[in-house]
């Protein structure tokens, strides 16, 4: 067993911490607006993928959206994966 002291961390009221303007990142704001060139890429590529699928599958555009956003845009590996999860659904 360890013998080893902690240093105490709290701190009081007077104790001088203030927030600097300088170091905001802007983290969390506006996390559901997406630029317009991402809404254009967006439907430029569910068009595509619609294409590449097909009426062999019949997926809603927000799962598209969500596969292109999650794979940058990538039309193969979008398809790729909503085929595959597409097949899991019908074995089960």
């Amino acid at each position: 067993m360890s013998n080893r002291r902690v240093k105490s961390l709290a701190y009081d009221d007077d104790d001088d911490l203030e927030y600097d303007d300088e170091y905001d990142d802007g983290y969390g704001e506006g996390q559901n607006e997406i630029s317009a060139d991402d809404k254009e890429q967006l439907r430029l590529g569910t068009i595509k993928v619609k294409q590449t699928l097909g009426n062999t599958y019949q997926v809603p555009d927000a799962d598209i959206h969500d596969a292109l956003w999650n794979y940058y845009y990538d039309i193969g590996k979008t398809v790729t994966y909503i085929k595959s999860k597409q097949t899991r659904r019908k074995r089960y």
